[in-house]
């Protein structure tokens, strides 16, 4: 297994959004997010940051993911993902999106060779030659950070790409 670590920043920063009310029992919502998203077992959750309720769940992180990458305001925002393993991909077709995990490191006491696992926030991708999070088109204000990628296969995908057939590539 191939544990790859990522703390990276793409773009510029996009302006503070509202925290809404938290329901009971759901943790704390993290501030100006318009989504909080966690897992527990194998089942995910969306929280709006604005109204407190939990807009989408269910057991495939993908979907759930672009359920609320959907509904973000037109500006973009912030999705936070709370400390766990998340087991898809992610990809991102729009300007302003923050996705920011709560952190992610290697456990420790491990030799000088890669890592067989991470821990933290965790974008566990298990398909063959999969992307972790591909950016489509020429996107402006993302950014990527606080969170590890974890490539299950031998055969990886890159963690995070862009539009390269249409001659858009990362910067900042």
């Amino acid at each position: 297994m191939l544990g790859v670590l990522l703390a990276a920043t793409i773009g510029y920063v996009v302006g503070a959004l509202r925290v809404g009310q938290i329901p009971p029992n759901s943790g704390p919502n993290v501030v100006n997010s318009c989504y909080t998203v966690w897992v527990e077992g194998s089942y995910y959750y969306a929280q709006n940051g604005s109204t407190g309720s939990i807009d989408f769940s269910g057991t495939n992180f993908t979907q759930l993911f672009q359920e609320a990458l959907d509904a973000m305001p037109g500006g973009g925002g912030i999705i936070h993902l709370k400390p766990g393993d998340y087991e898809g991909w992610i990809t991102i077709d729009r300007d302003g999106v923050i996705l920011e995990g709560a952190s992610a490191n290697t456990p420790s006491g491990l030799p000088d060779d890669p890592p067989v696992y991470l821990k933290g926030t965790v974008l566990k991708v298990t398909r063959p030659s999969m992307d972790a999070i591909p950016i489509q088109g020429q996107r402006n204000g993302v950014q990527i950070r606080d969170l590890g990628i974890w490539f299950t296969q031998n055969r990886t995908g890159y963690g995070i790409t862009d539009d390269a057939d249409q001659d858009y590539h990362l910067s900042y």
